[in-house]
């Protein structure tokens, strides 16, 4: 089994996520997501959009002066470095985004427009159905898991308690 993880639970892995700032309140779901790519490195997932879009957060955080004035700089390197070490280490796998995926999310957007599925959300989800099967979706988006669960899509949610074990498994 593989598993793709969104922008938020790629995040989940990083050290933003660390940060009591963030959003406001502190990240659930953080050493779940982090214990299931302990458990499963040569299985993960992400996609090219999964990191522009995790890209976009980091550096909203530092126009938001999320991580204080002083460690700006020195945080954003330290998440940088750390997603590089990631992909250099080939613990994670890099999907590259096509034209088929791009179709997938198009038509997902139409039909759950009164769900308000975001493109961002359609595009994770169209390029889970696009590696078909034994790909299982991790997110904790309310919106994604209910399109996901109409689709008869597996999902994670690492925000859900008691779910990790009944994931692992599966393998």
């Amino acid at each position: 089994m593989a598993y793709y993880l969104d922008t938020n639970a790629f995040l989940k892995l990083t050290i933003l996520m660390e940060h009591k700032k963030y959003q406001g309140k502190e990240e659930q779901g953080v050493n779940e997501t982090r214990a299931l790519v302990k458990d499963n490195a040569n299985h993960i997932i992400i996609s090219e959009w999964t990191l522009l879009e995790g890209l976009a957060v980091l550096t909203k955080c530092i126009r938001k002066d999320v991580f204080g004035v002083t460690k700006k700089k020195k945080k954003a390197t330290a998440i940088l470095n750390e997603v590089h070490e990631y992909l250099k280490n080939n613990k994670i796998k890099v999907i590259p985004v096509n034209e088929n995926i791009y179709r997938i999310a198009i038509e997902m957007v139409q039909s759950y427009a009164l769900l308000n599925l975001s493109a961002n959300d359609a595009l994770h989800i169209a390029i889970v159905e696009y590696l078909q099967n034994n790909v299982l979706m991790v997110s904790s988006d309310r919106v994604l898991i209910n399109v996901c669960q109409s689709r008869n899509i597996p999902l994670f949610n690492p925000e859900k308690e008691n779910q990790l074990q009944s994931v692992i498994s599966l393998k």
